[in-house]
């Protein structure tokens, strides 16, 4: 079994972005929404989760969004009851440290300093059990599926050459940068309720709302863990009710709704390109950062005057080689190094004030909700063109297999549990 196969049966489904601020929290929910095999789901168990939710996708907070996604936020914690009690029979737990470790990198992907998480979600007006009630369930699944399923994944040779064959004959052809969020559907009567979900996420996300958080918090596909990415995708390599409809995005835009066998996906075309050729997305960015924290709801004198002096640590900075030195001799600024990214994966204004960096150039001031923030380009690596390695067709054919094994396990859960909703 890879190490890279590995990895992917054990990554957690966390949040990546929770920096959208959240009005405080409602008066106390009561009451019983659901009943899984004799545990209760509250009606503030829902609640919690669905402003959770709404923050974390930057969705409105009005009734007609909540109606919406009321019924597969019932559904996804109905599920992660279903995880634990497998778990439970498998006689799996969670240790502290993996609950710790999972905090740590939420803080990492955030900005936030260690031990900060807690107080971040406070600020929102978000219960932090909800947050890791969620990733208990994400780090018990995962073990589940390790015992479970990995195992039985079994890629043959023959299929990794076949499709490397089958490239190599499409050098020239359409490549497409796509994500992904895929709703099922697991039971007829689900239908409608599903495809009114997708279409109010289309418009969220066409006014908007990032595609990575909406992903991660919505997909029931094994790419929500990477915020829908799916990667480059050449013509034919998808069913043919998504190829038809990808065919026909520029990029940059959401789809529609496109139904298919098992649910309802929205794709997202985020480049194009033709086999063989590098896009500028691929290029890879070491960078190392600045912050100054403040809150959202900081004085605007106080913005202003941090603004200042975040201008003036920016002109000083002198390359990469004595980052470390200077950042730590600042009073009000935190460095800190974000390591190497694909330009591709992150924000697009972060992609547009690193974008025509030099190497050992700063940025100019970014306002966040975490602060303020300096980036430093310390290293640019150019993409050229490739196919992909045969260990990466191998790891999309297995990641489709584990999706599809692991929904169909969690299906059979359903099937056989005692579920009664309220």
């Amino acid at each position: 079994m890879s190490l890279g196969l590995r990895k992917l049966a054990g990554s957690l489904f966390l949040v990546a972005s929770l920096s959208a601020p959240m009005t405080p929290a409602n008066a106390q929910v009561v009451g019983i929404e659901a009943v899984v095999n004799e545990e209760i789901i509250s009606a503030l168990d829902v609640e919690n989760r669905l402003r959770f939710n709404l923050v974390s996708a930057n969705l409105r907070d009005n009734s007609q969004t909540r109606r919406r996604l009321k019924p597969q936020v019932l559904q996804s914690l109905v599920d992660e009851k279903l995880q634990m009690q497998e778990a439970r029979r498998l006689n799996i737990s969670i240790g502290k440290s993996e609950i710790e470790e999972a905090e740590r990198i939420l803080e990492a992907q955030n900005n936030l300093p260690s031990g900060g998480l807690v107080e971040f979600l406070r600020s929102r007006g978000l219960d932090e059990i909800t947050l890791m009630a969620r990733i208990e369930a994400e780090i018990a699944w995962g073990k589940v599926i390790r015992r479970r399923i990995l195992p039985r994944i079994d890629i043959s040779d023959e299929e990794v050459e076949e499709v490397y064959a089958r490239l190599q004959s499409r050098h020239g052809t359409q490549q497409r940068l796509v994500s992904e969020i895929f709703l099922a559907i697991d039971r007829p009567e689900q239908s409608e309720d599903v495809h009114q979900l997708a279409l109010r996420l289309v418009g969220q996300l066409r006014n908007g709302s990032p595609f990575t958080a909406v992903a991660r918090q919505f997909s029931q596909g094994v790419t929500s863990r990477s915020g829908g990415d799916v990667g480059w995708i050449g013509e034919g390599e998808l069913p043919a009710e998504l190829e038809r409809v990808l065919a026909g995005l520029s990029t940059g835009q959401v789809s529609e709704p496109i139904s298919s066998p098992g649910g309802y996906y929205i794709l997202h075309l985020r480049d194009q390109r033709r086999m063989g050729e590098a896009s500028a997305l691929d290029t890879r960015i070491n960078l190392k950062q600045i912050l100054i924290p403040l809150r959202p709801s900081t004085p605007q004198r106080i913005v202003e005057a941090r603004m200042a002096d975040a201008r003036r640590i920016s002109e000083q900075i002198r390359g990469c080689d004595t980052f470390d030195s200077y950042g730590q001799s600042l009073e009000i600024g935190q460095p800190g190094d974000l390591g190497t990214v694909r330009l591709g994966d992150v924000p697009q204004y972060i992609r547009d004030a690193i974008g025509k960096l030099e190497v050992g150039q700063a940025s100019e001031p970014l306002r966040m909700d975490q602060g303020i923030r300096i980036l430093v380009v310390c290293d640019r690596n150019v993409a050229t063109a490739a196919l992909p390695s045969r260990e990466a067709i191998h790891e999309r054919l297995a990641r489709q297999r584990l999706d599809m094994m692991a929904r169909r396990y969690l299906r059979d859960l359903r099937r056989d549990a005692v579920i009664e909703t309220r």
